[in-house]
């Protein structure tokens, strides 16, 4: 419900943004900002409420942090270093 409810503000909110911007109206820290700080504030609730739950329906997910290819991991690293040595 928190993820359905964050998503509808986003929506709102940027619908009401789109008409006040193309109308030339909208003013940067309105109240229309708002929306999008409670559409995150949801969102990001809605993640931490599903992994706090998975974390106590599943314990075994504890155990199982780190990842088997670790090297991985580090390929957009070693991309970045071979543009800048370039």
């Amino acid at each position: 419900m928190l993820l359905i409810g964050g998503i509808s503000a986003y929506i709102i909110t940027d619908t009401i943004f789109s008409y006040f911007f193309l109308n030339g109206s909208y003013a940067s820290g309105s109240l229309i900002d708002t929306g999008w700080i409670i559409a995150f504030i949801l969102i990001g609730l809605a993640g931490i409420l599903y992994g706090n739950r998975a974390n106590i329906e599943h314990p075994e997910i504890i155990h199982n942090i780190r990842p088997k290819h670790v090297i991985s991991s580090f390929i957009p690293i070693i991309w970045e270093v071979k543009q800048y040595s370039c």
